[in-house]
């Protein structure tokens, strides 16, 4: 980028280089606008997906606590499903000693 203060405090000798120097900073300033405001709307968009992904993991973490909770009932059934077919065992076993 030209800088065009000490060209802009002098007396005019040629007007229309300091109006093709002022447009084209213009026209740079311009595209760093438009960049900075790309770039401001891709981080809007990011920052939103970011706040919806922490929302999404914490629903997993959520789901998975209760998952967990099954899991462990499973394993009690389990228990108790070994324990009445040893008990079932049993009482057919007193049930024969009865018998005889």
């Amino acid at each position: 980028m030209i800088d065009m203060w000490p060209a802009l405090t002098m007396p005019v000798s040629n007007p229309s280089f300091i109006i093709q120097v002022l447009d084209k900073q213009v026209t740079e300033s311009q595209s760093k606008v438009a960049l900075c405001t790309t770039l401001q709307e891709d981080l809007m968009r990011h920052k939103d997906e970011m706040d919806s992904l922490r929302e999404a993991a914490a629903k997993v973490k959520q789901l998975e606590t209760v998952i967990q909770q099954y899991k462990n009932k499973l394993e009690g059934m389990e228990f108790l499903k070994r324990s009445m077919k040893e008990l079932e065992e049993k009482n057919e076993e007193l049930n024969k000693v009865r018998a005889n």
